[in-house]
């Protein structure tokens, strides 16, 4: 199994034999260097900035009404009755669904 082994190794290197080194193309260095020189940051414009300012102040305020609605609204219902349930109160009395 180990002289297989070592065998296509061997085969494996022979066969690089007769190729020739890699070489690079002759301006990859210059691309290398321009691409070096340039900045990755990109600015963003200022007009971006106030258009994603306004969408989060316009976010925020209407959460901030939402919840104030929320909080300031009665429980009760048109005829000033709560509609809300007292903790002794049950909506079901009985769990017998089926009166027979």
């Amino acid at each position: 199994m180990e002289e297989d082994k070592n065998k296509w190794i061997n085969e494996v290197f022979n066969s690089l034999e007769g190729s020739s080194r890699a070489t690079p193309d002759p301006g990859l260095f210059d691309k290398i260097e321009a691409g070096l020189a340039t900045p990755e940051a990109r600015v963003v414009p200022l007009r971006q900035w106030k258009w994603a300012a306004m969408a989060a102040s316009i976010l925020l305020f209407l959460n901030i009404w939402t919840v104030r609605q929320y909080l300031g609204q009665d429980n009760f219902d048109g005829n000033g009755v709560s509609m809300e349930l007292e903790a002794d109160q049950q909506l079901i009395s009985n769990y017998s669904i089926y009166d027979i």
